[in-house]
């Protein structure tokens, strides 16, 4: 693999972001608790379904195609209406963080996550929140703190989001699945 990541900073204008955060949050199914096997994540999750956000998420999802086609080259299905959209807000009342984690599904499923996208969706300042994945070593990937970018990599690199110690950050998760790694 000749790349571990992508970013693309400013994908999103503030006016978009806060659209996005909007519609997910009118839209939301369910908020969970989201605790990955074997990591600590203390956040607020708001879940949505893609049928309802595909007006504003649309333009991501073809560029997260198009990456995948010229970067990455795996093997994935279409992202569907019925995938779920994931808002994570982290405050720094509860110095929230979310622990070193892979994404991906048990044996028992049919599919697993192939292309983890994310998106920075905080509408205001904060401090602290700094993503890092571990790609033979621990890297902060600081593109991403800005509001508006979207980082795409392998769903398979173990990650983490360190605490927030100021505000609140904002990211939306998705994923574009496909068959088991073989």
């Amino acid at each position: 693999m000749k790349y571990h990541w992508y970013y693309n900073q400013d994908f999103f204008s503030k006016d978009e972001i806060k659209k996005i955060n909007d519609t997910i949050t009118k839209n939301k199914v369910s908020n969970w608790n989201d605790i990955a096997t074997g990591s600590s994540k203390n956040c607020e999750v708001t879940i949505a379904e893609y049928s309802k956000c595909k007006p504003i998420l649309n333009k991501v999802v073809e560029y997260l195609y198009h990456i995948n086609n010229t970067i990455f080259g795996f093997d994935i299905y279409n992202i569907t209406d019925y995938n779920k959209i994931y808002l994570n807000t982290y405050d720094a009342k509860n110095k929230a963080h979310y622990d070193f984690h892979y994404d991906g599904e048990s044996r028992e499923q049919p599919y697993t996550s192939k292309l983890t996208l994310l998106i920075n969706t905080s509408e205001k300042e904060y401090k602290g929140g700094e993503f890092v994945i571990f790609s033979s070593k621990e890297t902060e990937i600081k593109e991403f703190s800005t509001p508006g970018s979207i980082l795409i990599f392998p769903s398979i690199f173990f990650h983490a989001v360190k605490p927030i110690t100021k505000g609140i950050r904002k990211s939306v998760a998705m994923w574009a699945f496909g068959q088991h790694w073989k």
